[in-house]
């Protein structure tokens, strides 16, 4: 879970006690409503809390998305592989740059060059959550 930034600790603490320690375990063990709902009873999150770790996992899947950034498109709204692959990449860097200035999550904004590649990214990795 090292890889997303901001998450509670006492949230990753209920999740490490269950066994889900890294974002390919929560991926899997919350891929759909039905093991969200099984993680949430087990853990003692709320299944908002859950689905919250898991887009964030999910997002993680495009590379040169960790740590704050990966905090910044779920802020934005862009919490989901299939929203950032929906995206054109100037409208998506608007939209990050513009939540960024408000809530000064990265040091400097991401460039059109790495939204673009984000988006690439995006459209050819597997859809593995269902929402």
């Amino acid at each position: 879970m090292k890889d997303i930034q901001g998450l509670p600790a006492e949230h990753v603490e209920r999740l490490d006690a269950i066994g889900i320690t890294d974002v390919e375990v929560v991926l899997e063990a919350g891929r759909t409503e039905e093991k969200r709902e099984e993680l949430s009873r087990w853990s003692g999150l709320p299944v908002d809390e859950v689905l919250c770790f898991v887009k964030l996992a999910d997002l993680t899947r495009i590379l040169d998305i960790k740590g704050l950034r990966v905090r910044l498109l779920y802020e934005a709204g862009v919490d989901t592989v299939e929203k950032v692959s929906d995206y054109d990449p100037q409208t998506l860097r608007d939209r990050l740059v513009e939540v960024n200035e408000h809530m000064k999550i990265l040091k400097r904004h991401p460039t059109l060059v790495e939204t673009n590649y984000w988006i690439t990214q995006a459209k050819a990795l597997k859809r593995i959550v269902e929402y």
